[in-house]
């Protein structure tokens, strides 16, 4: 029984697609605009599409499964090592189908539109965090270097003059 594979590079306007029906064999390419993209799995038979998990990918991801494809979205860190020669779309395709024969690449769940709304927000909230704590440690550090600086020069004091330390509170109530 021969299945079909087809990787796919996203990008924002044109999509490289590697086609294989057995492993380590791509027997067809194609450079897809978006208008294009859709109309080409549609008029397939269902296949396992391969996409590199980013940004659009769980977009794409449950486009093809509602047209009755297969997607697994694999990890773009462990992609990288299976391209050969420059990064071009086409490498990257290729790519795609040499790391799906790894069994030990671990695939990223196709999340919902809620799953990734959540997310969104969660980043969000975390810049946001980010920001606040940044424009909050620079007062503090302006406080504790000057909190260091004071403490040094009492202490410069009382070496040079061979003296105990007195408080001023403690001269003023004397």
């Amino acid at each position: 029984m021969q299945s079909t594979t087809i990787a796919v590079d996203l990008a924002k306007s044109v999509f490289q697609i590697a086609v294989s029906h057995r492993p380590g064999q791509v027997a067809e390419t194609h450079r897809l605009t978006r208008s294009q993209f859709l109309r080409f799995f549609a008029e397939r038979k269902p296949a396992l599409v391969l996409l590199e998990a980013c940004g659009t990918s769980h977009f794409w991801a449950r486009q093809l499964q509602g047209i009755g494809h297969q997607v697994l979205l694999l990890p773009p860190h462990q992609i990288r090592p299976y391209v050969r020669g420059n990064k071009t779309d086409q490498a990257d395709a290729k790519a795609l189908l040499e790391a799906h024969r790894n069994d030990q690449i671990r695939c990223v769940p196709v999340k919902s539109v809620a799953q990734q709304t959540l997310t969104a927000l969660h980043r969000l909230r975390s810049a946001w965090m980010g920001e606040r704590t940044a424009r909050i440690r620079r007062g503090h550090n302006k406080a504790t270097v000057a909190l260091a600086n004071k403490l040094a020069r009492i202490v410069w004091a009382v070496w040079q003059r061979d003296a105990a330390f007195e408080s001023r509170a403690a001269l003023a109530a004397a």
